[in-house]
């Protein structure tokens, strides 16, 4: 075999290994997520506009997975997260809150945008102003 050929076989045996480890963790992180979402959707439904920040973290803490992550460092907006997903396909829960710290909007969105809203989510909820 020559040193071209010894190449070229290298280059396809690390392209059939890449192929195969990202479709072995890629699809565990499906499996995974599919608990994911199902834990979200549930912690949306449960939140509702005007709820505090401590009901958030009671509502979280009861629906939680092993790998959903509050995110709960920022004064005004929360994020709940799971593993990302290729192809846009994880879901963030947004959670805006007020200056009195009482919830104004929950929306569903991807890692990949604040404004991409990933289909079979539930309806965003945002404060109606009188």
């Amino acid at each position: 075999m020559n040193k071209k050929q010894k190449i070229f076989n290298g280059i396809v045996l690390a392209i059939i290994l890449y192929i195969a480890i990202f479709e072995i963790f890629g699809f565990r992180t499906i499996l995974l997520n599919r608990e994911n979402k199902k834990a979200l959707a549930i912690i949306m439904n449960e939140l509702k506009i005007g709820d505090s920040k401590e009901q958030v973290k009671n509502v979280f803490y009861e629906y939680k997975t092993k790998t959903l992550k509050l995110m709960d460092d920022r004064e005004n907006s929360w994020l709940i997260e799971m593993p990302f997903e290729f192809g846009a396909s994880d879901w963030i829960l947004w959670i805006e809150f007020d200056e009195n710290d009482k919830i104004v909007s929950l929306k569903m969105r991807t890692s990949d945008s604040k404004k991409l809203k990933p289909k079979g989510v539930p309806g965003d909820k945002i404060l109606q102003s009188d």
